[in-house]
């Protein structure tokens, strides 16, 4: 065994490890450890449950941490082995929601939403938790979370402690379940994510953007790049409307006036999005002023056909995917272990009810994007894509004519990504977990994490609304742009291989008081804003939006292909914090209300931020 790491295995299939005077304990319950055989590189032992459950088990020593393997046959719906990662008060929790959140265990504030989230889901985007105590850290690592729910939850002393429960692959193991766990006594929070960015490398998921940029050397646009989502006046009455009245949803000239006035006062890179069918008549117009052009498509919502008369024509024209994908109802649809259908994005129909859709296989999916993607990008004008909902995680289909389990899966979501790149565009998707990362260049809703985000059960349908003070919800205000909360884990394992944005129904300008906070988290993190309004209120933002984007973007710009290969808290409130990329570049950010001292002696105003080191880009 190694001599760093020490080991110890118990009669209850509980296990210790530890470094120096670093030690973490896993706490089995209701198990036994039996046929108990050590070797120089580890200890193999049978594990039976209190249910009458058995299976292998094999715990190797690592150089920095521990490989715990598990196989057997039947397996009951969940498996909570080896149990929880003991923990303290002062220990951090680091939880992959979102971009990410370091919450204290002991903090009896703290809200995990949702408490239990499925591994690659957009509760839990990355395989992994972590746990740092002082300066010495842990890293939970999940192989392959395609069969795993982590349990954000706190035990009976009052403090949170995650842990993994295995999950049936069809009532079995189905293969060989592994997690790492990877351990240091310096380096906090930072180490902690290099550690597990090491591990994915390894197994061919860090996959950067310049690496991308071959398949769409228009990528370079998008390095800095403002994500602009322009929205007609009338859309949220538009496309929820219960009148089979016609609207004239056509936007274009009020799109390309808003963005040319955006370009004259200096926003030199953006991704401008177009919803509707018309919108694309700006394609040609934003192209000339030498912005990224994106579509929004779907190949998750299907229409079903007995909904089809409810709903007002001109929406279904106007929004061109629902047209599409209505052809394959009821053939391509996800049917439910039930044999059920998968229900999907609800819209509201001539009778004032909202119906629901159904959900599109992924294997389907995939074929009809290879059959779709590259020749509407060429009909609409743009050198972007975005397919929504797709990116959000694993799924499970029980149709016999294309079944698949969870972790089957992810082959055909990756393809259906990775068919933008192969047309040669920039690629984007919603949330875009973590094994998406090969075929992505873009995720919007990644900053948001999304059951913290404003009014998050409509968000996704009030994509323009300016939200008044007195409309915040607690849960938000509380750890939406917290800092003592917030923590770049995505960041540090992945910013240069994705572009991460906020959520178009929780942008940068949703809540405009809030605009230059979001601006910070932006500098900090070196990632682009996200701006989507009614076109018409542009008059009432332009110069709170244009300060902004001169504020959040330049960071971007400078590090976009970089990595983060740093962050540290400055202060012991946290409100003070500073990340550092790849090419030198440090971003030093005062959240808080007073000035902080640099260390060359020079005050960092509040509420301000400051770049050094790194060459302009």
């Amino acid at each position: 065994m190694s001599e760093k790491i020490r080991l110890r295995l118990d009669e209850d299939a509980s296990f210790g490890f530890g470094c120096g005077a670093l030690w973490f304990e896993q706490r089995a319950i209701g198990f036994s450890a039996a046929d108990i055989r050590e070797d120089e590189c580890g200890i193999s032992f049978r594990v039976t449950g209190a249910d009458g459950i058995s299976f292998s088990a094999r715990l190797i020593v690592l150089e920095n941490g521990v490989e715990l393997r598990l196989s057997g046959e039947g397996c009951p719906e969940t498996l909570a082995y080896p149990g929880a990662t003991q923990v303290q008060a002062g220990d951090t929790a680091l939880l992959p929601i979102g971009g990410g959140f370091a919450f204290p265990v002991d903090d009896p504030e703290v809200r995990v939403i949702p408490e239990d989230a499925a591994g690659w889901s957009v509760s839990q985007c990355m395989g992994m938790t972590g746990l740092t105590r002082g300066a010495s850290w842990l890293v939970t690592a999940i192989e392959d979370p395609s069969d795993v729910i982590v349990c954000r939850r706190r035990n009976a002393e009052g403090l949170l402690q995650p842990f993994i429960q295995w999950t049936a692959q069809e009532g079995r193991f189905g293969y060989e379940r592994v997690v790492r766990y990877f351990a240091g006594e310096t380096g906090g929070l930072a180490a902690a994510c290099r550690a597990y960015r090491a591990y994915r490398q390894a197994q061919g998921l860090v996959v950067t953007l310049r690496e991308k940029r071959a398949q769409a050397p228009q990528l370079d646009r998008l390095i800095g790049a403002a994500d602009v989502w322009l929205w007609h006046d009338d859309y949220e009455k538009a496309m929820y409307s219960e009148s089979t009245a016609e609207f004239d949803l056509d936007n274009h000239e009020n799109v390309l006036r808003v963005m040319a006035d955006m370009k004259s006062a200096g926003l030199e890179r953006a991704i401008v999005g177009l919803f509707f069918r018309d919108d694309c008549r700006a394609s040609e117009g934003l192209s000339h002023l030498g912005y990224l052009v994106t579509k929004y498509d779907n190949f998750s919502d299907i229409l079903p056909g007995d909904v089809v008369p409810l709903i007002p024509k001109f929406r279904i024209r106007e929004c061109d995917y629902t047209e599409r994908r209505a052809h394959g109802w009821p053939q391509d649809v996800r049917v439910n272990r039930d044999g059920s259908l998968c229900g999907a994005w609800a819209l509201r129909g001539t009778d004032g009810v909202m119906h629901a859709q159904n959900s599109m296989c992924a294997r389907r999916a995939a074929i009809a994007a290879r059959r779709e993607v590259g020749e509407y990008a060429k009909r609409y004008g743009c050198d972007a894509w975005f397919i929504d909902v797709i990116g959000g995680g694993l799924q499970a289909c029980y149709s016999p004519a294309h079944p698949m389990t969870r972790r089957e899966s992810r082959a055909p979501i990756v393809d259906t990504l990775q068919s933008m790149l192969d047309a040669g565009l920039v690629s984007g998707t919603e949330e875009g977990v973590e094994f998406c990362v090969p075929a992505l260049c873009y995720a919007e809703g990644r900053m948001s994490p999304q059951q913290y985000r404003i009014n998050y059960l409509e968000s996704g349908r009030r994509k323009a609304h300016l939200y008044a003070e007195g409309e915040h919800e607690p849960v938000f205000d509380r750890f939406m742009l917290n800092p003592a909360y917030r923590a770049p884990l995505w960041e540090m394992v992945y910013h240069d291989c994705t572009v991460s944005y906020w959520y178009w129904g929780d942008s940068s300008n949703c809540c405009m008081e809030l605009l230059p906070r979001r601006d910070l988290f932006n500098a900090l993190y070196g990632t682009p804003p996200l701006y989507s309004f009614h076109t018409g209120e542009w008059p009432l933002i332009r110069e709170r939006v244009l300060a902004s984007q001169k504020r959040a973007c330049a960071v971007a710009r400078r590090v976009g292909w970089e990595a983060m290969i740093d962050f540290e808290y400055l202060t012991d409130d946290k409100l003070v914090q500073r990340t550092v990329f790849s090419d030198g570049t440090a971003v030093t950010v005062n959240f808080s209300d007073r000035p902080y001292c640099m260390e060359d002696g020079t005050q960092l105003a509040p509420e301000d931020y400051r770049m050094t080191g790194g060459a302009e880009g």
